[in-house]
């Protein structure tokens, strides 16, 4: 904008909160509906948060939760990358076909045969599989992974599809800091508290 956005001091019309999952054609009648959709305050998601969702089949409104692995055989080298973003695409749209309300990339299940696929390159691609195949606002995109730390790599996910970022590495790395004696004055802090100062600051990153 011209001139810039202060989210300080215009922090009273600003907001990271958001409704995420499917949406109903806005110019129709308003209908319960309508309302079936799920509220964050933050994208950025703590882990009890992420785990909240990842429990959410059956919980919540009826919704049901399918979980993509974002990784591939490293057996397979560069082709394999090429050949399991393709996979990721189909199982996407397959699963929102189905009737899934919300799809979470996952590369939780990296280890030494298993490579991950960059987080970002994984939602773009499942972003316009959707979009192609006219289901984008049928479904929200979580990304539960390791690669994002910093505010950029959130804004990123979040211009190119993702609803929602739940950085586990990030946190896993503060509890690692923390034990090393790196987070001056934090050593009596829990661990909840750190995470949501994390939180706070990829929030207020993400605001400016």
């Amino acid at each position: 904008t011209n001139p810039p956005i202060d989210p300080i001091r215009e922090s009273f019309v600003m907001s990271l909160a958001c409704f995420i999952g499917p949406e109903q054609n806005v110019l129709a009648r308003p209908e319960p509906s309508h309302c079936r959709r799920l509220w964050l305050e933050k994208p950025c998601l703590l882990p009890n948060e992420m785990e909240a969702i990842l429990n959410i089949s059956g919980q919540f409104k009826g919704w049901r939760l399918k979980t993509l692995a974002a990784t591939f055989p490293r057996n397979e080298g560069p082709a394999g990358l090429r050949g399991n973003l393709e996979r990721l695409r189909n199982e996407a749209v397959d699963a929102v076909t189905r009737g899934c309300e919300v799809l979470v990339l996952s590369d939780e299940s990296v280890s030494g045969d298993w490579v991950q696929i960059p987080s970002l390159l994984a939602c773009g691609a499942v972003h316009h599989a959707l979009v192609a195949s006219k289901q984008r606002s049928k479904v929200a995109i979580v990304i539960h992974s390791g690669d994002p730390h910093e505010v950029c790599h959130h804004a990123l996910l979040l211009t190119f599809g993702a609803d929602a970022v739940c950085p586990y590495m990030a946190y896993e790395a503060l509890i690692h800091l923390r034990e090393e004696g790196k987070l001056t004055g934090m050593d009596d802090v829990p661990n909840y508290k750190i995470f949501a100062n994390y939180q706070k600051a990829v929030g207020k990153g993400l605001l400016k």
